[in-house]
């Protein structure tokens, strides 16, 4: 998210802003949209139960293997984290290592929501979220390399 946006959707009204809070009558992107949401949806997904992995293809030749698990503690929904401090609520302790996925469903265009062993479901995972988590060589080079070279915010924000 670039500084300064403050989410997806902006929202306004040519009658002020209460009426905008009561139903929003023209909805008008945000100029980080394009950064965090329009991700290319994965080719396939598929399960491995037995290894206890999702497979992701993203494009021929890039394959991801996230493990069931990782999935399970990397869920950002309000169940999982605190959503104004950003802080795990999740206890990793909580979640076995014999989790599975029991069922999966697409989400819009932009995600998906696992149905996890243990009766979660709540949390979804957006294209973005599992570009972010993709535990293969290459992707995790070139995210130490941009953050490596991201700027700094100024201080205070």
């Amino acid at each position: 998210m670039r500084p300064g946006c403050v989410g997806h959707f902006r929202f306004y009204s040519p009658r002020g802003a209460r009426r905008a809070f009561q139903r929003p009558l023209s909805v008008r992107r945000s100029a980080c949209y394009s950064d965090h949401v329009m991700f290319t949806p994965p080719t396939a997904i598929n399960v491995i139960r037995a290894d206890r992995v999702v497979e992701v293809t993203w494009t021929p030749g890039h394959l991801a293997r996230y493990p069931i698990r990782l999935l399970r503690l990397r869920c950002a929904c309000a169940q999982c984290v605190n959503e104004l401090t950003g802080e795990p609520i999740l206890d990793p302790a909580t979640v076995p290592d014999s989790i599975g996925i029991v069922a999966l469903q697409a989400v819009g265009k932009y995600a998906v929501r696992f149905t996890y062993s243990d009766g979660h479901d709540t949390g979804i995972m957006t294209w973005q979220r599992l570009a972010e988590l993709c535990p293969c060589p290459a992707c995790r080079t070139q995210a130490e390399k941009s953050f490596a070279t991201m700027p700094c915010p100024p201080r205070g924000q």
